[in-house]
């Protein structure tokens, strides 16, 4: 989006006229400013002004097309070697079990969605035991979808369904894939930097081992473990599931977000830079409407909600399949004789967990206030700007409004975002706060807030 801009500048300092046609967004970052013309900083605001915008409808499919010039000759795609030796290309085969790419099978995927997945999706979305997300997130990261085509698909779905809640739940989640982008492009450094400027000083414990058993699931907290055995099987967790693993990996064992961020970019299927660092950023505190630094995932309360029969865990981990349900999220707490009647030997055949819960929660809050007090001295020093916001960094980009020309005018109507979720208003009431999520954006969601790990949708 960057690069599109400064092309735009460019064609225009040449007296090139360039009219764009963009269908990733269903509204440009430029297009959603504060009065003052400054972007926004936080969700709530982001979304109350994105709802304003005109929605311009998918254009319809054209009635022919021209006849396409000879293709000159050259190398077959086969010849080039682009994906390397078979060796490597088959590392991905086991996906096909799991996706559909390309168009058809996108639009399979939203016709099924609309269809079945968001009449239920306000309930739903945040249950891993169950298909309760769009799955769209790769469609869209990878073009074989637009955000135009998903939005009008849901809306019609939704009003057809009588479903506002849900159609306001899932439309809310295709926003923060558009915030996503929308921050990245105004604020690129958070790409890899925290939003909060005191948190660049944040005291991480920069453990390769942790990190390791992370990656592979080994961390001995069922809940944790399952999501990332699935990742590694299916390039894909449930955007409630990645809140969990990312929230475990910065707040329980203090690692750094960035090597997490990594992480999910070479193994989800939908890795989005924009989604997932927003993401990331959520859940590491690094973001001014994101959880508070301080704040830890309740494991248990999260596999209770996200897992309440041990379903996901038994899936991906078989070795504690055995386990009843009392026990089956918490492995360490079941009795020799209970272990060995399902067959299990801890520290053999399921690992123990890698840290004790008191002893994150002591290292979390020793850090946490050290980020406060840092918090406060440099905001003292900035004009005396409240601590718990932290010393904002502003815009690092300023575009000229000039080359991001408006679009084209097309046929057919063009609604506003707002003016949809308007005529919803007497079927039910709607908040505007960050408090839940779908993965729609990115799928990083966060039910315990608005946040996505990439996935978008689901």
């Amino acid at each position: 989006m960057c690069r599109d801009a400064e092309a735009r500048a460019a064609l225009a300092a040449l007296g090139v006229a360039c009219h764009p046609l963009p269908a990733d967004l269903l509204c440009q970052p430029w297009e959603v400013l504060r009065a003052d013309g400054r972007p926004f900083s936080d969700f709530a605001s982001f979304w109350e002004a994105h709802r304003r915008c005109l929605y311009l409808p998918p254009l319809p499919r054209p009635r022919r097309l021209p006849r396409a010039p000879p293709a000159p000759a050259g190398l077959a795609p086969s010849d080039l070697n682009v994906h390397g030796d078979a060796a490597t290309g088959q590392l991905g085969d086991h996906l096909a079990q799991h996706w559909a790419p390309g168009e058809a099978g996108a639009a399979r995927a939203l016709a099924g969605f609309a269809a079945t997945g968001l009449p239920g999706f306000s309930v739903d979305r945040a249950k891993g035991d169950r298909p309760s997300t769009s799955h769209l997130s790769p469609h869209l990261h990878y073009g074989e979808v637009s955000a135009r085509q998903v939005f009008a698909a849901a809306v019609g779905a939704g009003e057809a369904r009588r479903a506002p809640d849900s159609l306001h739940a899932f439309l809310r989640q295709l926003a923060f894939r558009e915030y996503g982008r929308y921050l990245a492009f105004h604020y690129p450094f958070t790409l890899d930097q925290p939003m909060l400027g005191h948190l660049q000083a944040m005291p991480w414990h920069y453990d390769v081992e942790l990190f390791k058993a992370w990656k592979r699931g080994q961390t001995g907290y069922p809940v944790v473990d399952a999501s990332m055995r699935q990742l590694w099987s299916t390039g894909w967790i449930h955007h409630r599931g990645r809140v969990v693993c990312a929230s475990f990996l910065v707040k329980n064992l203090l690692l750094p977000w960035q090597w997490g961020l990594k992480h999910f970019w070479d193994t989800l299927i939908d890795a989005d830079l924009e989604s997932d660092s927003l993401g990331w950023q959520y859940c590491a505190g690094c973001l001014r409407d994101g959880h508070a630094l301080s704040h830890m995932v309740d494991l248990a309360e999260e596999a209770a909600r996200y897992d309440p029969g041990g379903a996901h865990v038994r899936r991906w981990i078989p070795t504690l399949a055995r386990l009843p349900n009392s026990h089956i999220h918490s492995p360490w707490t079941a009795s020799p004789d209970l272990l060995a009647a399902a067959g299990i030997q801890l520290g053999e055949d399921y690992p123990f967990p890698v840290l004790d819960m008191p002893s994150m929660r002591s290292t979390l809050d020793a850090a946490a206030k050290a980020m406060d007090e840092a918090a406060a001295e440099e905001a003292a020093a900035e004009g005396g700007r409240r601590p718990s916001q932290g010393p904002f960094r502003p815009s690092t980009r300023r575009p000229d409004l000039t080359t991001c020309s408006a679009l084209p005018a097309f046929a057919g109507a063009q609604h506003s975002i707002g003016t949809v979720m308007n005529s919803l208003d007497n079927q039910a009431s709607f908040s505007v706060t960050v408090d839940s999520s779908d993965g729609v954006a990115t799928e990083l969601g966060a039910a315990t807030a608005g946040c996505q790990l990439s996935d978008g949708t689901q």
